[in-house]
């Protein structure tokens, strides 16, 4: 008999959909921390009429702690380009910028996944 996968974490959906625009360039840093406000205000007030018993300390810990997962990597990555020369951007989005266009252009996220894992590190409340 195996062992069931583990169940998503709730909110991991929208985890991704939030940064996931600025990190494309779709839409500008400056509005992420409203962006995902709202996002997770409207999620919140979904599950509850959907009559899931949601808290929403649980759900905010939950998406900084899948956003924070999800990114993770990138912003190494990107350095790690930029120090031998390589690609920093994505060949799809950032065609006509820069390595530190691109950057600056992330800066917003990379500050809004620091914001996510202090969320996670510092103690429930």
């Amino acid at each position: 008999m195996t062992a069931a996968p583990p169940p998503d974490a709730v909110g991991e959906d929208i985890a991704n959909l939030i940064p996931d625009g600025v990190a494309d360039g779709l839409i500008p840093r400056e509005p992420l921390p409203e962006i995902s406000a709202t996002v997770i205000e409207g999620y919140l007030a979904g599950a509850r009429d959907a009559g899931a018993a949601l808290g929403e300390d649980e759900l905010r810990r939950s998406v900084a702690a899948a956003g924070a997962a999800t990114y993770c990597w990138l912003a190494p990555l990107m350095l790690t380009r930029l120090a031998v020369g390589g690609r920093v951007g994505s060949a799809a989005y950032d065609v006509d910028h820069g390595p530190l266009a691109v950057l600056r252009r992330r800066t917003g996220l990379f500050e809004h996944l620091v914001s996510w894992s202090e969320q996670i590190l510092s103690p429930a409340r």
